[in-house]
């Protein structure tokens, strides 16, 4: 039987914290700098511009942002995954695929992840709280229109009951 839960991951690791805090130092030091040197001011404001890009995409993607990972079941009845994105006060669904559809669940190393190829056509999404985890989670979903493969990082005990719920989705047509 399916019953509806959620799932909270927390990052495994500091790596983004540790990224972030260097992107925004190396900001401050090349504002810094634009100071001091007589010519090349504007090269250097765009490196600090850029380090400042990439210190606020890493903090809203991996430190502002927590993901919801439910099996719930839509209006009709049929049995959902769904990843949500929390920012702040602001719900977001990122991905709504059917239990029925997930054709795979595979867990994954980072060097398996590194050397995965995915084929031709298939879309693919990455929905990762940490970032450059350890461990994943591959959920390859076939539906009449599309094929996706969603990355996740969550537990191998929410991969088994991810494969058992979407085999009762498929043997029971919801």
């Amino acid at each position: 039987m399916i019953s509806e839960f959620s799932v909270r991951p927390r990052p495994s690791n500091n790596k983004a914290k540790y990224t972030c805090f260097a992107c925004f130092a190396t900001a401050a030091a090349t504002l810094v700098v634009t100071f001091f040197i007589p010519s090349y001011k504007s090269i250097v404001g765009i490196v600090c511009l850029v380090f400042l890009t990439a210190a606020l995409f890493i903090y809203t993607k991996y430190m502002a942002s927590e993901y919801l990972y439910d099996i719930t079941f839509d209006s009709t009845g049929k049995a959902v995954f769904v990843v949500r994105q929390r920012t702040g006060r602001r719900d977001s669904t990122m991905c709504r695929i059917d239990l029925s559809s997930i054709e795979s669940v595979t867990e994954e190393t980072r060097e398996q992840r590194r050397a995965h190829t995915t084929p031709g056509g298939t879309l693919k999404y990455n929905y990762l709280p940490t970032m450059s985890p350890d461990a994943t989670l591959r959920i390859i979903s076939v539906m009449p229109n599309e094929r996706s493969e969603i990355v996740i990082e969550a537990s191998a005990e929410f991969a088994e009951l991810l494969r058992d719920y979407s085999a009762e989705a498929r043997a029971t047509g919801q």
